[in-house]
């Protein structure tokens, strides 16, 4: 394990950060979890939302169960699942929340001479070899969801003279349709309180000794490669492995967001979103 390097960056969009990050201290596990918005004016927990309480709970529970590689990624989501939904039922007025918390999640775990992966909704891993070769690992479907709709909003921005923005209000319908299709064959599947969700997973195996560089983001992180275009994902990878950190990433994504308040260079749901990733460089012998 030696000239390993980690790094972990979490920022909030809009004051409640409903995202959450951890890395063991050797760098051998590690994940992002992205906790969904309420649609509905709900909350039941003492948190700052109900997503916020199911990304900190999830954050716990991994922290204790990660490290140990005794039990499967999936046994261990599984049993979160378990473990999580009926804690989150126990509270008053559970059974009438119309739109329950989920999340995306990306786990990564280092067993032996293996990368273990787990991605499941819009979290995604970057997984970067020595010559700056990458593969992306994620799960498409919400997105290609959401990008129906962002492009209802600027339709009807043009239509009546708005902001993209301020269209979102006219998509709202639409993205409760969506949210009802979360763990449905037809729709996306999500960390949630289905154990069904965890066969839907994007899982995969990676051979240790081919990566230099490892990096988990939530949707609101890969927006530098993705909705906003800044650099492709070959620039990217380029700048993980010569040492740009989480942070100065960041910066390039909130300046963007800055420039851009209404939405209407780069259309999205809101102006800046939650944005966290962790990574593990390494170097040297493992």
């Amino acid at each position: 394990m030696k000239n390993r390097k980690i790094d972990i960056f979490t920022k909030d969009g809009t004051g409640c950060n409903e995202d959450e990050a951890w890395l063991s201290p050797t760098g051998n596990c590690g994940f992002v979890i992205d906790g969904a918005s309420g649609l509905f004016k709900e909350k039941i927990t003492s948190a700052g939302s109900d997503a916020q309480w199911f990304a900190q709970t999830w954050c716990e529970y991994l922290k204790k169960n990660l490290p140990s590689r005794l039990t499967s990624l999936e046994e261990i989501i599984e049993q979160g699942i378990r473990e999580i939904t009926a804690e989150f039922m126990a509270h008053t007025g559970a059974e009438e929340i119309k739109s329950k918390p989920s999340a995306g999640i990306a786990i990564f775990r280092i067993e032996g001479d293996t990368i273990r992966t787990f991605v499941l909704g819009d979290c995604s891993i970057m997984v970067i070899n020595h010559d700056g070769g990458y593969l992306h690992l994620l799960d498409s479907k919400l997105s290609d969801f959401d990008e129906i709709n962002i492009k209802r909003m600027v339709r009807i921005a043009k239509e009546k003279g708005i902001n993209v923005i301020e269209a979102r209000s006219f998509v709202k319908e639409d993205l409760v349709s969506v949210r009802n299709m979360q763990n449905t064959p037809n729709g996306y599947w999500a960390l949630a309180f289905d154990v069904n969700a965890v066969t839907h997973a994007n899982k995969n195996e990676i051979n240790l000794s081919k990566v230099k560089s490892i990096i988990a983001m939530t949707d609101g992180f890969s927006q530098i490669v993705d909705l906003l275009g800044m650099m492709t994902k070959e620039e990217f990878a380029k700048r993980i492995i010569d040492g740009s950190t989480l942070e100065q990433f960041f910066d390039l994504i909130r300046q963007a967001q800055e420039g851009d308040p209404f939405c209407n260079r780069f259309p999205r749901f809101k102006k800046s979103d939650d944005a966290t990733a962790v990574s593990v460089h390494f170097g040297g012998e493992q």
